[in-house]
């Protein structure tokens, strides 16, 4: 059969993709980012693919998560991507690859703004998982106290307490949970 150069790139991609979506060990992770300087590029053409349906939006979210984790610094993400990188850590902060996010969001060179944005819609997702309202409660924390680290981020924290109720919009628990979560937070 005849591909195109196009057609035959775009079959890679899907390939790279979906081989970046699997469970594989660690240390070959770390080999990829050796081979694959492109990965972010790849990534971009997974967003692609996904949106065309080729790939589903959870083999998006897990190839992100996983780059993430080998901490490519380049990678685009978004809160999809955070809920599989805490989904893939068992929806702890300090396992792979949710640690490294996490240490994303703690570079202070990183732009606040969108980092910040990221998480807003993180915990409005997060808040509709079937996860322990307990984990639901110390995940966002996690986030706050980065956030609160920078002087700029407090700002930012007190505007999301007040329109909390329009950002969950009709998801009435998850605001309470979050209002409540966000209270014992803020009185820490």
């Amino acid at each position: 059969m005849f591909f195109t150069s196009e057609r035959r790139q775009e079959a890679l991609s899907i390939q790279v993709a979906r081989f970046l979506t699997v469970g594989i060990p660690l240390n070959v992770m770390h080999g990829l980012a050796a081979i694959l300087p492109c990965a972010s590029r790849i990534l971009s053409l997974s967003w692609a693919l996904a949106d065309l349906g080729l790939l589903t939006d959870e083999e998006y979210g897990d190839a992100t998560a996983r780059l993430l984790g080998m901490e490519f610094v380049m990678t685009q993400f978004d809160s999809s991507s955070l809920i599989s990188d805490f989904n893939l850590a068992s929806w702890s902060p300090s396992r792979w690859p949710a640690a490294q996010v996490l240490r994303t969001f703690s570079n202070p060179p990183t732009d606040l703004m969108s980092l910040f944005k990221i998480f807003v819609q993180f915990a409005i997702r997060l808040y509709r998982e079937s996860i322990t309202p307990e984990t639901k409660c110390s995940i966002p924390s996690t986030f706050l106290d980065i956030f609160s680290e920078r002087p700029e981020g407090m700002p930012l924290i007190a505007a999301l307490r007040r329109s909390s109720n329009a950002l969950f919009g009709i998801n009435a628990v998850g605001h309470k949970r979050f209002e409540e979560c966000f209270d014992r937070w803020d009185k820490r």
